[in-house]
């Protein structure tokens, strides 16, 4: 479609709103049932010998009994001890002499002073790590600008500065959001303090202010509209009434291509008009003024 029969169209309507969109995972121990054979036994024996004895030599004999059993405990705790100890030793450091370590204390060492090493090589990686992705981020984050009201963090409706063109070219946009979404405005008209009837260039860079009545700029509007799938939106209102036309794709060519409009996907309210366009950009001018 010709640009100008496509503004044609758009002025037509008493005010209007033309919206751009991108669209875009308790254990029991077993009783160890050891006998006892040495020559503390004697005393044991003597404990359940004397059962009938009077009271004050049954006490005595338990309390000889009771100490005569701590101290079986004991060693027999420190012998147990001690060989489990020696055995565990002895089978460590045979397998660490097997691996080419001679001296145990040495092997443990080593070892330990290793794993200190690779402690401190992490936290200087770690480090550097981190500092890394703070420069990158803030590379990133100086680089990387908008290009369209979608990449912008809006909380309400209003003018924001995107970079449809790159970071060098910023441009003023009005950003809203409707059917949750977020939309790119590329015309707005309301009280028609505007003209609309612009030369070619100014129809290019825009005109009018982001915040009133305007018209985007094809070359932004093109530069939007090919950074990825985008659909469109045109709201209508005349005498109280809107009406709106979506279209699920939405396209336009750049100036040497004349700014060719290219839309598929209709619905809406507001009826295809749209539609008369043919392949070769021509419309059916009598069609588009009788809207």
């Amino acid at each position: 479609m010709d640009y100008v029969l496509f503004l044609k169209f758009m002025m037509k309507c008493g005010s209007l709103l033309c919206l751009l969109l991108h669209l875009t995972a308790a254990i029991t121990d077993k009783a160890v049932n050891a006998s006892l054979l040495d020559n503390q036994t004697d005393s044991l024996v003597a404990v359940f010998d004397l059962s009938k004895a009077n009271e004050s030599d049954k006490l005595n004999v338990g309390e000889d009994t009771n100490t005569k059993m701590d101290a079986i405990k004991e060693h027999f705790k420190d012998k147990v001890g001690v060989n489990i100890n020696d055995e565990i030793r002895s089978i460590v450091e045979e397998v660490l002499l097997q691996k080419g370590y001679y001296n145990y204390t040495d092997a443990v060492k080593k070892n330990t002073d290793a794993i200190l090493r690779i402690q401190d090589d992490q936290k200087q990686m770690s480090a550097r790590f981190n500092s890394r992705i703070k420069i990158i981020y803030t590379t990133v984050e100086k680089k990387v600008k908008p290009r369209e009201c979608a990449d912008v963090d809006f909380l309400k409706d209003g003018v924001y500065v995107i970079y449809p063109r790159g970071e060098n070219q910023p441009k003023r946009a009005y950003c809203v959001w409707q059917d949750n979404r977020k939309w790119t405005v590329i015309q707005r008209r309301f009280d028609f303090s505007v003209d609309f009837y612009r030369s070619w260039n100014e129809y290019k860079e825009g005109f009018g202010t982001a915040s009133g009545e305007h018209w985007l700029g094809n070359d932004f509007i093109h530069s939007i509209s090919t950074n990825g799938r985008h659909r469109v939106k045109f709201i209508l209102g005349k005498d109280g009434t809107k009406k709106y036309a979506e279209y699920a794709n939405f396209r336009i060519k750049d100036e040497r291509g004349k700014y060719k409009l290219k839309v598929s996907g209709y619905s809406g309210t507001a009826g295809d008009s749209i539609d008369s366009v043919d392949s070769q950009g021509r419309a059916n001018r009598q069609k588009i003024f009788n809207l």
